[in-house]
């Protein structure tokens, strides 16, 4: 990491200026964008816990890693975050992604100074425990929603095993309701 994100990358901050992220106690690699809504639901709640954390002293960065096709989409969801960002369409943008093998949005991975990384599942870190800083043991925890999701997928499952092979339409909405619940559901 300290290969990717050092003290002379030039950070998009709202100023326009070079940020040492060397301070940071930890650092939050947030990859997300202006047209996902889960990521529009999230965003919130992270700008609280950061705020939080920074009215208190703690030494936390964080830097969105925007997935925008549009300036202006950039431009316009930067606007509400507190936090420093890469500049829209930056080359180190896919490097990060690769890197941290991002499948999905919204994703927050959370890092030591060094580049170790504390945890993959930031977005439950704060959502889970969101005074746990810095967040070095956190392990996530199934809750009662993860459990309803896997069990609204089984069910969803065994109804289209019953459907015939040409009820394709109804096939295709089982499907979907599937996948969204191990997408949105099934957060283990």
């Amino acid at each position: 990491m300290a290969s990717l994100i050092t003290p002379t990358i030039l950070l998009g901050s709202k100023e326009g200026e070079k940020v040492d992220l060397a301070s940071a106690d930890v650092i939050g690699l947030y990859f997300s964008a202006h047209w996902c809504p889960p990521c529009k639901a999230f965003t919130p709640k992270l700008a609280t816990v950061y705020n939080k954390l920074r009215k208190q002293g703690k030494k936390i960065e964080i830097v969105f890693v925007s997935g925008d096709v549009a300036k202006t989409n950039f431009d316009e969801y930067f606007e509400t975050m507190p936090w420093l960002a890469l500049p829209f369409q930056h080359s180190l943008i896919k490097e990060l992604q690769k890197k941290f093998k991002i499948q999905g949005i919204p994703s927050l991975i959370l890092l030591k100074p060094d580049g170790e990384v504390i945890t993959r599942r930031g977005r439950e870190a704060i959502e889970q425990s969101p005074d746990g800083f810095p967040w070095t043991d956190f392990v996530p925890t199934q809750t009662q929603s993860n459990y309803f999701g896997m069990a609204v997928s089984v069910v969803l499952f065994a109804i289209m095993v019953y459907f015939s092979r040409n009820n394709v339409v109804a096939q295709g909405i089982i499907i979907s309701f599937i996948v969204y619940s191990f997408l949105f559901g099934n957060r283990s």
